[in-house]
Protein backbone atom coordinates (compact mmCIF):
# COMPACT_ATOMS: atom_id res chain seq x y z
CA UNK A 1 0.00 0.00 0.00
CA UNK A 2 1.56 3.58 -1.39
CA UNK A 3 0.84 6.43 1.59
CA UNK A 4 0.31 9.68 0.19
CA UNK A 5 1.21 12.88 2.57
CA UNK A 6 -0.76 15.96 2.14
CA UNK A 7 0.53 19.35 4.07
CA UNK A 8 -2.47 21.53 4.80
CA UNK A 9 -1.09 25.46 4.92
CA UNK A 10 -3.05 27.42 7.40
CA UNK A 11 -2.27 30.60 5.46
CA UNK A 12 -3.02 30.73 1.58
CA UNK A 13 -0.14 30.67 -0.46
CA UNK A 14 -0.82 34.23 -1.85
CA UNK A 15 -0.10 35.45 1.45
CA UNK A 16 3.54 34.19 2.00
CA UNK A 17 4.56 36.01 -1.44
CA UNK A 18 2.57 38.94 -0.96
CA UNK A 19 3.97 42.17 -1.05
CA UNK A 20 4.94 44.33 1.61
CA UNK A 21 1.40 46.18 2.88
CA UNK A 22 1.03 49.57 2.62
CA UNK A 23 1.99 51.77 4.98
CA UNK A 24 -0.24 53.10 7.61
CA UNK A 25 -0.08 55.66 10.58
CA UNK A 26 1.32 54.77 13.40
CA UNK A 27 0.11 56.45 16.93
CA UNK A 28 3.12 57.75 17.32
CA UNK A 29 6.41 57.53 16.18
CA UNK A 30 9.08 59.81 14.50
CA UNK A 31 9.57 61.42 11.22
CA UNK A 32 12.57 60.82 8.84
CA UNK A 33 13.39 61.16 5.65
CA UNK A 34 12.26 59.78 2.63
CA UNK A 35 14.38 57.59 0.82
CA UNK A 36 15.51 56.74 -2.52
CA UNK A 37 17.57 54.02 -2.96
CA UNK A 38 18.39 53.55 0.26
CA UNK A 39 19.27 56.93 0.25
CA UNK A 40 17.87 59.99 1.93
CA UNK A 41 15.69 61.71 -0.78
CA UNK A 42 17.52 65.54 -1.04
CA UNK A 43 16.89 68.11 -3.26
CA UNK A 44 20.15 70.40 -4.69
CA UNK A 45 18.60 73.36 -5.57
CA UNK A 46 21.78 74.41 -7.62
CA UNK A 47 22.84 78.20 -8.16
CA UNK A 48 19.76 78.51 -10.80
CA UNK A 49 17.19 79.79 -8.60
CA UNK A 50 18.72 83.14 -8.73
CA UNK A 51 18.03 84.49 -11.64
CA UNK A 52 16.06 88.05 -10.83
CA UNK A 53 16.94 91.04 -11.94
CA UNK A 54 17.18 94.12 -9.37
CA UNK A 55 15.15 97.22 -11.14
CA UNK A 56 16.57 100.78 -10.09
CA UNK A 57 13.53 102.56 -8.30
CA UNK A 58 12.33 105.83 -9.40
CA UNK A 59 15.13 108.15 -10.03
CA UNK A 60 17.60 106.11 -9.99
CA UNK A 61 20.22 105.88 -12.98
CA UNK A 62 22.36 102.99 -13.82
CA UNK A 63 25.13 103.63 -16.23
CA UNK A 64 25.95 100.93 -18.73
CA UNK A 65 29.27 99.85 -18.93
CA UNK A 66 31.21 97.73 -21.25
CA UNK A 67 32.05 93.75 -20.29
CA UNK A 68 35.87 92.26 -20.87
CA UNK A 69 34.25 91.17 -24.25
CA UNK A 70 32.91 95.03 -25.35
CA UNK A 71 29.45 94.32 -24.99
CA UNK A 72 27.50 97.03 -23.65
CA UNK A 73 25.43 95.50 -20.65
CA UNK A 74 23.60 97.08 -17.33
CA UNK A 75 24.95 95.76 -13.90
CA UNK A 76 23.41 94.33 -11.02
CA UNK A 77 21.51 90.97 -12.51
CA UNK A 78 21.02 88.47 -10.20
CA UNK A 79 21.18 89.70 -7.17
CA UNK A 80 17.99 89.04 -5.93
CA UNK A 81 16.41 85.19 -5.26
CA UNK A 82 12.79 83.81 -4.10
CA UNK A 83 13.02 79.99 -3.82
CA UNK A 84 10.59 77.21 -2.58
CA UNK A 85 11.81 73.82 -2.15
CA UNK A 86 9.47 71.69 -4.67
CA UNK A 87 5.98 69.91 -3.47
CA UNK A 88 6.07 68.51 -0.04
CA UNK A 89 9.74 69.15 0.80
CA UNK A 90 11.41 71.31 3.79
CA UNK A 91 15.13 72.76 4.04
CA UNK A 92 17.46 71.17 5.37
CA UNK A 93 20.77 72.86 4.62
CA UNK A 94 22.10 75.75 2.85
CA UNK A 95 25.45 76.96 1.06
CA UNK A 96 26.74 80.39 0.54
CA UNK A 97 28.76 82.19 -1.96
CA UNK A 98 30.79 85.97 -0.43
CA UNK A 99 31.23 88.48 -3.25
CA UNK A 100 33.87 90.67 -2.88
CA UNK A 101 35.91 93.36 -5.88
CA UNK A 102 38.18 90.20 -7.30
CA UNK A 103 35.15 88.21 -7.66
CA UNK A 104 33.11 90.32 -10.00
CA UNK A 105 33.64 91.91 -13.24
CA UNK A 106 33.96 95.56 -13.82
CA UNK A 107 30.50 96.48 -14.29
CA UNK A 108 29.27 94.85 -11.31
CA UNK A 109 32.05 95.60 -8.37
CA UNK A 110 29.67 98.70 -7.20
CA UNK A 111 26.67 97.37 -6.94
CA UNK A 112 27.19 93.51 -6.26
CA UNK A 113 30.39 93.88 -3.72
CA UNK A 114 29.44 92.35 -0.18
CA UNK A 115 26.42 90.25 -1.74
CA UNK A 116 25.72 86.53 -1.06
CA UNK A 117 24.47 83.47 -3.43
CA UNK A 118 22.98 80.85 -2.12
CA UNK A 119 22.10 77.08 -2.60
CA UNK A 120 19.55 74.62 -0.56
CA UNK A 121 18.98 71.70 0.22
CA UNK A 122 15.25 70.29 0.43
CA UNK A 123 13.83 67.15 1.68
CA UNK A 124 10.94 65.04 1.37
CA UNK A 125 9.35 63.60 4.65
CA UNK A 126 7.74 60.32 6.34
CA UNK A 127 6.63 59.08 9.40
CA UNK A 128 8.72 55.85 10.51
CA UNK A 129 6.27 53.71 9.44
CA UNK A 130 6.81 55.60 5.92
CA UNK A 131 3.59 57.81 5.34
CA UNK A 132 4.66 60.40 3.44
CA UNK A 133 3.81 64.53 5.12
CA UNK A 134 2.67 67.08 3.23
CA UNK A 135 3.12 70.85 3.21
CA UNK A 136 -0.44 72.91 4.23
CA UNK A 137 0.12 75.32 1.38
CA UNK A 138 -2.43 77.47 2.82
CA UNK A 139 -0.93 77.62 6.13
CA UNK A 140 2.53 78.68 4.55
CA UNK A 141 3.24 82.53 5.13
CA UNK A 142 6.43 84.91 4.26
CA UNK A 143 8.44 86.23 7.44
CA UNK A 144 11.02 88.90 7.35
CA UNK A 145 13.75 87.84 9.04
CA UNK A 146 15.75 90.99 9.63
CA UNK A 147 15.53 94.76 8.44
CA UNK A 148 18.52 96.47 6.62
CA UNK A 149 21.67 96.50 8.73
CA UNK A 150 20.37 95.00 11.44
CA UNK A 151 20.81 91.53 13.08
CA UNK A 152 17.89 89.29 13.44
CA UNK A 153 15.80 85.58 12.71
CA UNK A 154 12.95 83.70 11.66
CA UNK A 155 9.89 84.23 13.19
CA UNK A 156 7.99 80.82 12.18
CA UNK A 157 5.57 79.82 14.71
CA UNK A 158 6.52 76.58 17.50
CA UNK A 159 5.56 74.28 14.92
CA UNK A 160 6.45 75.82 11.90
CA UNK A 161 9.07 74.99 9.49
CA UNK A 162 10.78 76.19 6.42
CA UNK A 163 9.82 75.40 3.16
CA UNK A 164 11.87 78.35 1.30
CA UNK A 165 14.02 81.53 1.61
CA UNK A 166 13.61 84.60 -0.27
CA UNK A 167 16.47 87.42 -0.35
CA UNK A 168 16.02 91.27 -1.25
CA UNK A 169 19.41 92.79 -2.40
CA UNK A 170 20.25 96.60 -1.79
CA UNK A 171 22.83 97.96 -3.45
CA UNK A 172 22.82 101.20 -1.85
CA UNK A 173 26.32 102.50 -0.72
CA UNK A 174 24.74 103.19 2.40
CA UNK A 175 23.57 100.09 2.52
CA UNK A 176 24.54 97.09 0.19
CA UNK A 177 22.53 94.38 2.30
CA UNK A 178 20.25 91.86 2.35
CA UNK A 179 16.89 91.49 3.79
CA UNK A 180 15.49 87.73 4.37
CA UNK A 181 12.39 86.31 4.48
CA UNK A 182 11.64 82.48 5.72
CA UNK A 183 8.64 80.95 4.08
CA UNK A 184 7.53 79.47 7.17
CA UNK A 185 4.87 76.43 6.29
CA UNK A 186 3.34 73.98 8.47
CA UNK A 187 3.51 69.99 8.26
CA UNK A 188 -0.05 67.94 7.57
CA UNK A 189 -0.09 65.29 9.77
CA UNK A 190 -1.56 62.08 8.51
CA UNK A 191 -5.04 61.27 8.60
CA UNK A 192 -6.19 60.40 12.20
CA UNK A 193 -6.31 62.56 15.52
CA UNK A 194 -2.15 63.09 15.38
CA UNK A 195 0.02 66.04 15.77
CA UNK A 196 3.78 66.83 14.61
CA UNK A 197 5.60 68.49 17.26
CA UNK A 198 9.24 69.59 17.34
CA UNK A 199 11.28 67.09 19.49
CA UNK A 200 14.80 68.02 19.68
CA UNK A 201 16.13 70.97 18.47
CA UNK A 202 20.02 72.14 17.81
CA UNK A 203 21.40 75.56 17.06
CA UNK A 204 24.56 74.60 14.18
CA UNK A 205 27.04 78.19 14.54
CA UNK A 206 30.35 78.73 13.77
CA UNK A 207 30.11 77.02 10.38
CA UNK A 208 31.68 80.15 8.50
CA UNK A 209 33.33 83.54 9.44
CA UNK A 210 32.67 87.25 8.13
CA UNK A 211 32.96 88.14 3.86
CA UNK A 212 33.46 84.04 3.38
CA UNK A 213 32.04 81.72 1.35
CA UNK A 214 30.57 78.32 3.46
CA UNK A 215 30.15 75.02 2.10
CA UNK A 216 26.82 73.04 2.13
CA UNK A 217 25.87 72.80 5.93
CA UNK A 218 23.01 70.18 6.68
CA UNK A 219 20.91 69.52 9.61
CA UNK A 220 21.39 66.03 11.48
CA UNK A 221 19.94 63.30 9.63
CA UNK A 222 16.08 63.31 9.69
CA UNK A 223 16.10 67.01 11.30
CA UNK A 224 14.35 69.69 9.46
CA UNK A 225 15.00 74.27 9.51
CA UNK A 226 12.98 75.74 11.73
CA UNK A 227 14.69 78.59 12.24
CA UNK A 228 17.55 80.87 10.41
CA UNK A 229 19.52 83.73 12.51
CA UNK A 230 22.07 86.45 10.89
CA UNK A 231 24.63 89.03 12.82
CA UNK A 232 25.21 91.93 10.84
CA UNK A 233 28.72 93.45 10.49
CA UNK A 234 30.26 96.46 8.54
CA UNK A 235 34.43 96.00 7.87
CA UNK A 236 36.14 97.62 5.06
CA UNK A 237 33.16 99.58 4.41
CA UNK A 238 30.90 96.66 3.57
CA UNK A 239 28.31 94.77 5.17
CA UNK A 240 28.28 90.91 5.43
CA UNK A 241 25.93 88.63 7.59
CA UNK A 242 26.96 85.43 9.55
CA UNK A 243 24.41 83.19 9.67
CA UNK A 244 23.15 80.06 12.45
CA UNK A 245 20.49 77.67 11.41
CA UNK A 246 18.37 75.73 14.13
CA UNK A 247 17.43 72.06 13.41
CA UNK A 248 14.70 70.06 14.97
CA UNK A 249 13.50 66.54 14.76
CA UNK A 250 9.75 66.11 14.78
CA UNK A 251 7.64 63.76 16.72
CA UNK A 252 4.24 62.06 16.08
CA UNK A 253 1.94 61.73 18.67
CA UNK A 254 -1.61 61.47 19.59
CA UNK A 255 -4.02 64.92 19.62
CA UNK A 256 -5.17 65.76 23.10
CA UNK A 257 -8.92 64.92 23.32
Amino acid sequence: MKWVLVIFSLFPLSSVWAEDPAPSAPTSGTVEYRQRNQKPDIYDSGWSHQDEMWEPGPGISILKTRNKTGDLVSPAIRYNFDFWCPGDSFLVGLQSNYYTYEDEDAKEQELGRGRRRFRFACAFLQTNGGVPLQKVPEECKMEADNVFQQSGSSTCGSNEFLGGMKGIWDPALSRRDHQYFSKCCQIAAPKGEYSLKADTCVKKEGFHEFQKNFGMTMCGVNQVIRKISTKYTMGDGVSDRVFSIECCSLKLEPSAP
